[in-house]
């Protein structure tokens, strides 16, 4: 049975050893996270001008809801 320390360090040099060979892949990952931040940033904007789309006119507004969140789901089930 490994020593609690001896346990800690192979899971040291197993964190070390992942993050070296899996750089590339950490690498897109935090791309993909950051594009994904901006997409969200932008949408959230264009939503809180509560112009064109989410206009604050009450038939205009659930019409465009319903087309949005249709899209939404469309896109969302393409990936």
């Amino acid at each position: 049975m490994l020593e609690p320390k001896d346990a800690l360090n192979l899971c040291r040099e197993w964190q070390e050893y992942w993050a070296a060979h899996n750089e590339e892949k950490l690498t897109r990952f935090a791309k993909s996270a950051g594009d994904e931040i901006e997409r969200l940033r932008a949408a959230l904007t264009e939503v809180s001008k509560g112009e064109g789309a989410f206009s604050r006119d009450p038939l205009t507004h659930a019409s465009n809801t319903v087309d949005s969140m249709k899209q939404i789901a469309l896109d969302a089930l393409a990936k």
